[in-house]
């Protein structure tokens, strides 16, 4: 019987062989242009030589797919991600891409098809898997846990280097900047009465509270929200601002006089997973804001792009603009 280790040692020859026939096939370059074409980028997971200008990029995560798109770069191949958190006009650009992961399982032998020049990987990748993509191209892993999971924009600016793009990103900020402010003047009395609530949920025996810390409550805070007590004064169970809990726990987590839920991005816009049963749960309904007929959708709470960012701060607008004192 072939061992385990002999297994994965004739994969990476085959896979190495295959990449060399890759190279020759498109009649390599001179090892002095080759050097001149790439630079050294520092990343959270170390220094990683890549193209200064990559042509044929790959994501196998949406942690990467849609930065790439906010930045102007269409990737050659992606991870599949659910229409319901993609913006419409992203959606249009991905339908022809091809796929090549689904979920944690990544199809390297595609990866390969694609002749990739540069590979973004999330930072809790199989490191045997990493090990055979850094084989076809290099690879920038983003992290999706730790200190940047909340950090969506510093996320963006690691793709943003890695693909030698700063001054879109820098643009980006200001625009998203610029809406949060105009949001903000727009609605400066219910802002300053209006105290939320923003839940998720992905199963039917928990929910989740996001408050001022999380990826969604950085972006509401820019434009002016201030958060229920419930929401500045729990514990974090996973990323800042991120608190798993008990649907027994759901009374208590409706204490604001604004409650937002996260929703699909598609059209029509829905509550996103199994939040439906929170946002019809008597909880909700016998809250300050459910009497009130302040509940609303508040775009999809697991940020990872500027698409999804304008999409929150839309979807805030138009609570704020319907907002009514309890």
């Amino acid at each position: 019987m072939t061992s385990a280790s002999t297994r994965t040692r004739s994969w990476a020859i085959a896979l190495l062989s295959a990449v060399a026939l890759v190279l020759a096939a498109c009649g390599g370059t001179d090892t002095d242009d080759a050097a001149a074409q790439t630079r050294t980028i520092d990343t959270p997971a170390g220094q990683v030589e890549v193209p200064v200008h990559p042509e044929r990029v790959v994501a196998t995560h949406n942690i990467g797919t849609q930065p790439l798109l906010d930045l102007g770069i269409v990737p050659v191949g992606i991870a599949k991600v659910p229409s319901s958190i993609v913006i419409p006009e992203y959606a249009k650009k991905l339908q022809d891409v091809r796929v090549v992961a689904n979920g944690e399982n990544i199809n390297v032998e595609k990866i390969l098809e694609l002749k990739p020049d540069l590979i973004l990987a999330h930072s809790n990748t199989n490191s045997g898997v990493l090990d055979q993509m850094r084989s076809v191209a290099p690879v920038v892993l983003v992290p999706i846990e730790g200190e940047l999971r909340s950090d969506w924009q510093k996320r963006v600016g690691i793709i943003a280097d890695a693909v030698n793009r700063p001054e879109q990103k820098k643009q980006l900020d200001a625009d998203l900047a610029r809406h949060a402010e105009a949001v903000a003047a727009s609605h400066t009395d219910a802002l300053r009465a209006a105290r939320i609530n923003f839940l998720d949920s992905y199963d039917d025996a928990d929910f989740w509270a996001y408050g001022p810390e999380s990826m969604v409550g950085k972006i509401l805070t820019a434009a002016g929200a201030q958060f229920a007590p419930s929401a500045t004064t729990m514990t974090a169970t996973r990323g800042p601002g991120e608190a798993q809990l008990s649907r027994e726990k759901l009374g208590d987590h409706v204490d604001g006089s604004l409650i937002l839920y996260s929703s699909t991005m598609s059209d029509p816009v829905k509550p996103f997973g199994k939040v439906a049963s929170v946002v019809n749960s008597p909880f909700v309904a016998d809250s300050a804001a459910g009497r009130a007929g302040n509940v609303h959708p508040g775009g999809y709470g697991l940020v990872s792009n500027y698409g999804q960012a304008n999409d929150i701060l839309d979807r805030f607008d138009t609570a704020l603009a319907q907002y009514r004192n309890p």
